[in-house]
């Protein structure tokens, strides 16, 4: 039998007189506005079903109100879905309001497709965001267990998107958008929800690769630095925030840490123009950047060093150096831990690293991960493996722990991403289209956040 409030609420209909109208997102067609009005006041949330089976339910609205919109996320484009409208009213009890049958915009011809090759009944439910490259345009979207694109965002065809993260409360997306020309680039700063409630841009020149979320409400990204060294272009990198008041820092910069030194062929880049063709000398190529687990600090992944470093955030002193020339830490075993290698994961002690092998011989792309201890200057190797394939991903690549114990790996230039256990057994295998790279990944328990306790 229904509480009181519940079977008044179903009787009079006091949820929806009339039943609710259904939008597509203008800028986000993956995310629905259910809109309706109800004769009582309450906060709303609308519960998605597909094919019989509820898929989510939206958290309560902020603000009770007898006038609703709800933005909904996770749906598949061209499907039927029902959503049924809720309200909690202002003494607590629930009603459910008429539900209404929607299809989905169809996705757009030039929307990436992906492919499961391998899955089991085992596996945690939750998606995957990530971003792809190779294409005229690239996007960020997001696919299900299934690999199906439920969310997606196109940037402007000409740029790169070369990471994503998840912002600090699980809601929304950060990435930069810029130019892949190295030296003179604009670009822009972006930071999206996933129910499309807002935008938000910021127009940064030379920012490129990753941005980081601060505890203070701002942001830490990597830019670009350059000057003219022995009739060339000498190109470096350095670490800036910016704080929720607009307010610039610069962190750290490597022309006030280091001399220029040559490591590899790498560093030498010829960049054409329509006059003539100019040299650049790539010197530190910085690709990560994530915020230590105590945040007062950085940890950057310096990939023509081979190293990851620690600056931090108030001093921009280097804290310590994991591999290359200029190492501090004890390594056990003693092995350089990368060659041009990406991160994007050190929580609970351990670094885990996407290591390229730009340079080993045969040269094979592998997961490395790192114990550290950061007051005894020393770490120690807790993974490495690579797939049965041998697989060589010579650009980009990410590794991330997923809660349920398992690692998700994406494996840039051959368009797959793997979820396997420690031990290397293969339990999700997710393949892109021709010609579609697949970038970073996120793990996505849902679109509204971690789940209340």
């Amino acid at each position: 039998m229904f509480p009181l409030p519940i079977f008044l609420g179903l009787v009079l209909g006091g949820c929806s007189p009339e039943p609710a109208t259904v939008t597509a997102d203008a800028a986000l067609p993956s995310v629905a506005l259910v809109q309706w009005s109800s004769t009582t006041s309450g906060k709303a949330q609308v519960r998605l079903e597909r094919d019989g089976a509820e898929i989510l339910t939206t958290p309560l609205a902020d603000a009770s109100s007898t006038e609703h919109q709800v933005r909904v996320a996770g749906l598949l484009h061209g499907v039927e879905h029902t959503l049924v409208p809720l309200l909690t009213d202002d003494e607590g009890g629930l009603t459910e309001g008429e539900s209404v049958h929607w299809r989905a915009p169809s996705a757009p011809a030039d929307l990436p497709l992906f492919q499961v090759a391998v899955t089991s009944d085992a596996l945690t439910p939750g998606y995957v965001a990530l971003h792809t490259l190779d294409r005229e345009r690239d996007a960020v979207v997001i696919v299900d267990r299934e690999g199906r694109v439920v969310w997606y965002l196109f940037v402007e065809e000409g740029l790169a998107v070369l990471s994503v993260s998840l912002s600090r409360d699980g809601k929304a997306l950060w990435f930069v958008t810029h130019a892949t020309d190295y030296v003179e680039t604009g670009a822009t700063i972006h930071h999206v929800a996933l129910d499309g409630s807002f935008h938000q841009t910021w127009d940064q020149a030379l920012t490129h690769s990753g941005v980081a979320e601060t505890p203070e409400g701002g942001f830490g990204t990597l830019r670009k630095a350059s000057r003219n060294q022995d009739d060339e272009t000498l190109i470096w990198d350095e670490i800036w925030e910016q704080g929720a008041d607009g307010t610039d820092r610069r962190v750290f910069s490597f022309d006030e840490a280091f001399e220029p030194e040559s490591f590899c062929y790498h560093q030498e880049i010829i960049i054409p123009s329509d006059s003539d063709e100019t040299t650049s000398f790539d010197w530190t190529h910085a690709n990560s950047l994530l915020l230590s687990p105590d945040e007062e600090a950085w940890i950057l992944l310096v990939r023509h060093y081979d190293a990851v470093m620690r600056i931090d955030r108030t001093s921009g002193e280097i804290d310590w150096i994991l591999g290359g020339p200029y190492a501090d830490l004890k390594l056990e075993p003693a092995t350089p831990p990368l060659d041009h290698g990406h991160m994007s994961w050190y929580r609970d002690g351990e670094m885990l690293i996407f290591d390229n092998g730009n340079h080993r011989e045969p040269p094979v792309s592998r997961l490395v991960g790192y114990a550290l201890d950061e007051e005894e200057l020393s770490a120690e190797r807790t993974l490495v493996w690579s797939d049965d394939e041998q697989t060589f991903s010579e650009w980009l690549g990410d590794v991330i722990a997923l809660p349920q114990g398992t690692l998700l790996s994406s494996w840039t230039t051959a368009g797959r991403v793997l979820e396997t256990s420690r031990e290397g057994d293969l339990l999700w295998e997710l393949n892109s289209e021709a010609y579609t790279a697949t970038g970073r990944v996120v793990w996505l328990e849902g679109f509204y956040g971690p789940a209340p306790d």
